[in-house]
């Protein structure tokens, strides 16, 4: 199986060393061959103008999650939406299986490192939540996987357990998580 993941920083891994990404441990565990193509920073609009790069890579699946820089930009939802539509569209016109991502909300220490103001922590979080139900509803009426990261997080922090290194990025123990929440929906596509 070849697995194309396209995103942004929390695709990409940051915040931690390359083996503990949750796509790494996912390598590890489903022995499939995975390329991330993550990049810090980028936006939805920026993955859709790069989007022909990972199409070329021929994978059979490709795995879409971004939008959270676009949110912390203030970047409307219409448009995050619009982005993602067109990447979906791409794949399927290449014959490629989609899996979407839901990012993760954000923590008031992200203000502290500079991710985003304080008094936009609510608004953005507010726009994350509805960007979660647009990704659930799109794929539930394309017959589109999802990963939900965004429910994966909130329950850990739920239970007081750390998984965020700076409020926007999860820690070790946050990525793994993601592994896991994601390992959860792509062991059942090899089949």
């Amino acid at each position: 199986m070849k697995l194309v993941c396209v995103g942004d920083s929390l695709t990409y891994g940051y915040g931690v060393p390359s083996p503990c990404s949750w796509i790494s441990l996912l390598r590890e565990w489903s022995g499939w061959h995975i390329i991330n193509s993550g990049s810090c920073g980028e936006t939805t609009a920026e993955m859709r103008r790069r989007f022909s790069r990972n199409i070329v890579m021929m994978p059979d699946l490709i795995f879409i999650m971004g939008g959270s820089n676009d949110i912390l930009l203030n970047v409307s939802l219409h448009e995050i939406e619009e982005n993602i539509l067109a990447m979906i569209i791409s794949a399927h016109m290449a014959n490629m299986r989609v899996i979407l991502g839901t990012p993760p909300r954000t923590k008031m220490e992200s203000s502290v490192f500079g991710w985003q103001k304080r008094d936009d922590v609510g608004r953005h979080n507010e726009m994350l939540t509805m960007y979660r139900q647009w990704i659930i509803t799109q794929s539930e009426k394309a017959g589109i996987p999802y990963v939900d990261f965004y429910e994966a997080l909130q329950a850990a922090d739920e239970q007081d357990i750390q998984v965020y290194v700076d409020g926007i990025h999860p820690n070790i123990a946050g990525y793994k998580i993601l592994a896991q929440t994601a390992w959860n929906i792509l062991k059942d596509t090899d089949k």
